[in-house]
């Protein structure tokens, strides 16, 4: 054979068609310096040869070339991009003060203040902002325990009491409500029938 890996009956692919690293439709490849079309336009427009382009492109938009015109029109009044907006939002330290961000963004998009898009910009800044403080909170309850647990660990240890059961963080109302309510179904154990 030539050498080239054969897989599923394509010389040097893998199964999705893909090249196999090493081995390319050009086993020469691409010499080094080897510049694309963009980069020889580029230089060419560099090379003094810009102004009679422009010059050239210009005459055919007076003419009524309109794909000349698209772009002349293009360069001078190119597409509207993002805008800075005004919008007086209150802190939002808290939910009570996101909710109340997103009523003043929904308010400002129906008076026409904002468009659709940039309420929907807003929004979003304003739903990371409200995942932001929800993982500090998580954070700090998280952090709240360890110190909890760690102070129980030093009366325990300062006690002399050899049991963990004061470790244990207590279980609320409401989680032994719902855990006498739902069936066990934990280690193998059917549910009781009805």
């Amino acid at each position: 054979m030539d050498g080239s890996v054969w897989v599923e009956g394509r010389a040097g692919r893998d199964r999705g068609g893909r090249f196999v690293a090493g081995v390319s439709g050009n086993p020469a490849g691409k010499r080094k310096g080897t510049l694309n079309r963009m980069s020889r336009l580029k230089l060419a427009l560099e090379a003094d040869e810009s102004g009679a382009i422009a010059r050239v492109v210009i005459d055919r938009a007076l003419a009524g070339d309109m794909v000349a015109a698209r772009f002349c029109l293009g360069l001078i009044m190119p597409k509207p991009r993002s805008r800075p907006i005004e919008l007086d939002l209150p802190e939002c330290d808290g939910i009570d003060g996101i909710v109340a961000a997103f009523g003043v963004t929904v308010t400002a998009m129906a008076s026409g203040e904002i468009t659709p898009d940039e309420a929907l910009t807003v929004t979003k800044v304003l739903d990371r902002r409200r995942r932001a403080l929800e993982a500090r909170a998580r954070q700090q309850a998280a952090e709240a325990r360890r110190r909890r647990v760690a102070a129980r660990v030093a009366a325990r240890d300062a006690a002399g009491s050899g049991s963990n059961e004061s470790l244990v963080e207590p279980v609320s109302a409401a989680h032994e409500t719902f855990a006498s309510e739902t069936p066990s179904v934990r280690a193998g154990v059917p549910a009781p029938a009805n």
